[in-house]
C-alpha cells in the first residue's frame, strides 16, 4: 500500500517533469530556427534535423502537458523517462566524440559544457524514473 508520502511525492515529481518539460519545450519553440543547427552538433544528420526539431518540441510539449493534467497515466511518466534516456545518449555520444560544449535548446539559447548538460540530463532523467517508479506504488 502506498503511503501518503508515495503521493506527496508522485505528485510534486508529475508537476515538476510536466513544467520542465513544457519550459524546454517553449524555449526551442522561440529559437525554432536555429535548433536544426543545433541538432546537428550532435550528429543528426542535417537532412533530418527539421523534422526531429518539430518532433522533439511535440513530444516534449504533450508529455509535459499531460503530466500536469495528470492524464492518460502512467504513459506521459514512461514517454518522460524516454526523453531523458534518448537526451543523455545523444550527449554521450557527442560526448565521446569530444564535443565539449553544446546547445541544448532546453533553457533558452546558452551553450553549456556537456559534462554539465549530462548532470543535468541526468538529474531530470532520476527525477523522471523515480516519478515513473512512484506511480507503479501508488493506486
Amino acid at each position: 500500500m502506498a503511503s501518503i508520502c508515495d503521493l506527496y511525492f508522485s505528485t510534486i515529481a508529475r508537476i515538476v517533469v510536466g513544467l520542465v518539460l513544457l519550459w524546454a519545450a517553449a524555449a526551442k519553440l522561440r529559437r525554432r530556427d536555429d535548433l536544426p543547427d543545433w541538432l546537428t552538433a550532435y550528429g543528426l544528420p542535417a537532412r533530418y534535423a527539421r523534422e526531429t526539431a518539430w518532433a522533439v518540441m511535440a513530444a516534449e510539449a504533450v508529455v509535459g502537458l499531460l503530466l500536469i493534467l495528470g492524464v492518460a497515466m502512467p504513459f506521459p511518466a514512461y514517454a518522460a523517462v524516454a526523453l531523458g534516456v534518448v537526451f543523455l545518449a545523444a550527449l554521450g555520444q557527442a560526448r565521446l566524440r569530444g564535443v565539449e560544449r553544446l546547445r541544448c535548446g532546453c533553457f533558452g539559447a546558452s551553450e553549456g559544457k556537456t559534462d554539465h548538460l549530462l548532470i543535468r540530463a541526468g538529474a531530470f532523467t532520476a527525477l523522471a524514473l523515480g516519478l515513473a517508479w512512484s506511480i507503479l506504488r501508488v493506486p
